[in-house]
């Protein structure tokens, strides 16, 4: 019997010990599969990542770039719209138009959602929602994958489905992730096939489209 020095504490043990017995360090494999991995520690294996947790909650509505305005917002507007009503119904009682008053209703009302969703981006509210909407694209990117071709032997199809953003890949990928999320799938196989179109996101590197904006995608599970 050897006697070799323990990595962790630094004290002469047998080569023969499973573990230290002076600190428990594992010494053989086995023990060392039977100790529970650090929190942030690197996960290689694709089914494992189910284990990756979200730093913030997710419920399932959130959509990348969204005009957020938040609960203020929100009571503002509706405050606005019921004085705009008050307004348009008492100028139609006093003998006015339906046509001119519709028309200060709506003109007026798209004012007020232009004005509050322009107030707000100079909110903490603003760059807290853009920072919570930017931990959960970290974290879809990470625990999903996403793939060119489904392979009827190592994938299971969940659902098929198809997503349009008006503000680029980036946003309608966001929307197949959440739907992913939702079935608590493992990866996204893309399934556009035309040429000659150029994709700025990275996950999306190499994978065509019809059009810049939307996305055909099968989500799946790995079997």
């Amino acid at each position: 019997m050897a006697l070799i020095t323990c990595p962790e504490c630094k004290k002469e043990i047998s080569d023969k010990a499973d573990k230290c017995i002076n600190c428990g360090y594992p010494l053989s494999s086995q023990a060392i599969n039977e100790v529970e991995l650090p929190h942030k520690v690197e996960i290689t294996k694709e089914e494992d990542k189910k284990t990756l947790e979200c730093p913030v909650e997710i419920t399932g509505k959130e959509k990348l770039g969204d005009e957020y305005i938040g609960p203020m917002g929100n009571w503002i507007l509706a405050i606005w719209f019921l004085i705009l009503m008050i307004i348009s119904i008492g100028s139609v009682i006093q003998g006015g138009e339906i046509g001119g008053a519709l028309f200060i209703f709506f003109i007026m009302g798209a004012a007020g959602m232009w004005l509050v969703q322009f107030i707000y981006i100079f909110t903490p509210g603003y760059y807290r929602h853009k920072k919570r909407l930017k931990k959960i694209e970290e974290y879809f990117n990470e625990r999903f994958d996403v793939l060119k071709e489904f392979d009827h032997n190592k994938h299971k199809k969940l659902k098929t489905s198809t997503v349009y953003s008006k503000k680029g890949y980036n946003h309608a990928l966001f929307d197949l992730f959440m739907e992913a999320w939702k079935l608590n799938a493992d990866a996204i196989v893309v399934n556009n096939n035309e040429k000659h179109v150029s994709v700025s996101s990275d996950k999306l590197r190499g994978v065509t489209s019809k059009s810049s904006n939307q996305l055909n995608g099968t989500i799946i599970k790995y079997i």
